[in-house]
């Protein structure tokens, strides 16, 4: 009997530690719900592992501010080109690092083009790489460089089915037949810039806007092929990211605190939401610094390493947050809370290690 009065005790105290600061229990007048929902707390060890944290500001490279006196390619390292025309489902993604490599891919998509052996349609296009050569600054605004080479990892041409789909081989849609590319920076006035760039990279700008403040992002132009891209800081983008992430998790927080017509059903909801929120950006956050090269090799498998342990004990934190309560109504919530809360502290450590790899000032958790 004593065992049994201490393990009663021992549940009542965690589930008045959740009550207190995530919200999950039921409200004083509201109805008790009886609806349970199973809480995802389990993770894939694999190289995607799951981050996620919240910024509102932080201290970046200034990618919206008027033009720079000298450029390197360095200065483009972080940041994500594209061509696409904002429709459809194809774009060309580039990536240019400090020594003037790029990388990138393209790719296009046609669920109409099937045939035997493959229903699910035609993919075009290719992963690739190559080198910019003579950076050149032609004006406040605009730098050009030459297109040296570019290698494509599949064979131009090639046709194989795979997982019941056809792959057609192509080149990169954006830098065929170039040589000459300009790069425009924020802030360069768009009415010194060609008609066909700003067709293409500034098809979903407000031009009212730009002709007032400026191109808002950085541009990459094929004079040849009259192509161009829009450039974004990946970093920024990942801080933003990370900074809406806390926002709509300062939401969910308190409506479970103070919302009395949610049912225990409801906040089991929202718990997941709020974890769903925070496991998204962390995830964000993790494809920048495996995929972008911001980390060392050896850095980025340290830290691989780290994180398959931080997954490790947040699934065993996030199931001793519901010990006392299996079975009952609230146990999902108080699962989904303590995960949420480790994963939005874990979210932002990783996104520390990105903005120190960059060289910028860390960001506090909201």
């Amino acid at each position: 009997m004593k065992k049994k009065r201490i393990k009663l005790l021992a549940g009542l105290l965690t589930a008045a530690m959740a009550l207190s600061l995530g919200g999950c229990g039921k409200k004083s007048g509201a109805e008790n719900g009886t609806e349970r929902t199973e809480a995802e707390t389990k993770t894939e060890t694999n190289d995607t592992a799951n981050v996620s944290d919240s910024v509102d500001e932080a201290a970046s490279t200034d990618s919206d501010s008027n033009a720079s006196a000298e450029l390197s390619f360095a200065d483009l390292q972080y940041v994500d080109f594209t061509f696409s025309s904002g429709a459809g489902a194809w774009s060309t993604q580039l990536n240019i690092h400090a020594d003037g490599s790029f990388s990138g891919e393209y790719w296009d998509m046609d669920m109409g083009s099937s045939g035997d052996g493959y229903p699910n349609g035609t993919q075009y296009g290719n992963t690739f790489t190559g080198t910019f050569t003579d950076l050149k600054k032609v004006n406040d605004y605009t730098w050009s460089m030459k297109l040296d080479k570019i290698n494509y990892t599949y064979e131009i041409g090639k046709e194989e089915i795979l997982d019941q789909m056809l792959y057609s081989y192509t080149e990169a849609y954006g830098l065929d037949g170039a040589d000459e590319i300009e790069i425009y920076l924020p802030g360069a006035p768009i009415d010194q810039l060609p008609e066909e760039f700003l067709q293409w990279a500034c098809s979903n700008y407000d031009r009212l806007e730009a002709e007032e403040n400026g191109l808002p992002c950085y541009g990459l132009y094929n004079v040849e092929g009259a192509e161009g891209f829009s450039g974004y800081d990946f970093i920024d983008t990942a801080v933003e990211y990370v900074g809406n992430a806390a926002k709509a998790d300062q939401e969910i927080v308190r409506s479970l605190q103070e919302d009395p017509s949610l049912t225990q059903g409801d906040m089991n909801v929202k718990s997941k939401e709020r974890y769903d929120n925070w496991d998204a950006a962390l995830n964000l956050v993790w494809y920048q610094l495996k995929m972008k090269g911001v980390l060392k090799e050896d850095d980025m498998e340290q830290l691989l390493t780290e994180q398959r342990e931080w997954i490790k004990e947040k699934e065993e934190a996030a199931q001793k947050a519901g010990e006392g309560s299996e079975g009952g109504s609230i146990w999902a919530c108080l699962v989904n809370d303590k995960a949420a809360e480790l994963t939005k502290d874990r979210t932002y450590v990783l996104l520390n290690i990105l903005l120190e790899a960059a060289g910028r000032e860390p960001v506090t958790a909201q």
